[in-house]
């Protein structure tokens, strides 16, 4: 049950960024959500945003309709979002997403900021434990998560809509 519970608000929440982001197209919706179990190595948040120096044992990746990438991590604040274009977890290998804005926020609000970084993640498909990382400046400040999966593959969940 707990399992649904964070399906549901992450896609909700992803489905809200998607709909409203102006980075990402008024009209882009969530495709496919996937997510990866492991532990937190990395949170830190800071500028003149609130600092969040946490996240969770569980990470999502979001495609939307218009081919961008969500990469979400939850912390015990609030949902941290990295948004832009680039390599879908699906794929074997490693792969890299270039961040072109980054948003954080509670419940049905988000504030959206323009940032330049990028996410890279290794091969999530080995076998092996692998790191999910993102790193972010933006006007405001510089956002980074790191993460280590617990060696399974991705969870994939295909969206209809």
């Amino acid at each position: 049950m707990r399992a649904g519970l964070v399906w549901g608000a992450a896609l909700s929440g992803a489905a809200l960024m998607a709909t409203l982001s102006p980075a990402l197209g008024q009209e882009a919706t969530v495709k496919q959500a996937l997510s990866v179990r492991g532990e937190c190595t990395e949170a830190l948040h800071g500028g003149k945003l609130p600092q969040y120096h946490s996240c969770s044992g569980i990470v999502f990746q979001f495609t939307l309709s218009d081919g961008s990438i969500v990469v979400m991590f939850t912390g015990a604040m609030s949902p941290y979002f990295f948004l832009g274009k680039g390599s879908s977890w699906t794929q074997k290998g490693g792969g890299r997403m270039i961040v072109s804005a980054v948003a954080a926020g509670r419940g049905d609000s988000y504030e959206e900021f323009p940032a330049k970084g990028y996410c890279r993640f290794e091969n999530l498909h080995a076998g092996d434990k692998a790191i999910v990382s993102c790193s972010a400046t933006m006007s405001k400040g510089h956002w980074s998560a790191a993460f280590k999966s617990n060696g399974k593959p991705p969870e994939v969940e295909e969206v209809k809509g």
